[in-house]
């Protein structure tokens, strides 16, 4: 299920073939795919020009205009797991360090993960159909039973709201 660096390399791929494109005609094939009637939202696409393919955390945003009126699409690609990270409240100056220091290493996995063109662990592809690389660098994920890459602890598997989980207890310890 793609995450975010899987939805910007879509963006990305997507972005260059419909940036100045008009929507000719649209369909939904299900019935969970269109909040909303389906019927109504394909003949109000139906005409809009493409100005802008954007993204807004694992959310594609289709900026839209027609008859000089602007509009957006949102489009998610189904459900996906979140990291949540609370930043309210007072903090002492090593837990803004340290804070700070998880930034930075979220968004060094984030940029390598976009830049090899996100993770094909099961059937992602690309805007262009080309499957991503970054899966080639997970160390843990699905890898239950095996020893950690770095101290050869056995990596361990929980299931966390219908979703796995897998850790290396002895480096990412709570």
């Amino acid at each position: 299920m793609p995450e975010l660096p899987e939805v910007e390399t879509v963006r990305r791929t997507l972005a260059p073939a419909l940036e100045g494109r008009t929507i000719s005609a649209v369909s939904f094939d299900g019935p969970r795919t269109c909040v909303g009637d389906a019927r109504e939202t394909e003949a109000r696409l139906s005409g809009q020009h493409i100005e802008r393919l954007a993204r807004h955390g694992k959310y594609l945003l289709l900026r839209l205009r027609k008859d000089g009126r602007k509009s957006l699409l949102v489009i998610h690609l189904r459900m996906t797991g979140n990291l949540l990270l609370n930043g309210a409240g007072s903090a002492s100056a090593s837990a803004r360090a340290r804070r700070a220091t998880f930034m930075a290493a979220i968004q060094e996995v984030l940029r390598n993960a976009i830049g090899a063109g996100g993770s094909s662990i099961r059937a992602y592809r690309d805007g262009r159909g080309t499957p991503g690389a970054f899966h080639r660098q997970i160390q843990v994920y699905g890898k239950a039973g095996t020893p950690c890459v770095t101290c050869g602890t056995r990596v361990r598997r929980l299931l966390v709201a219908q979703r796995r989980t897998h850790f290396c207890p002895r480096c990412q310890r709570r």
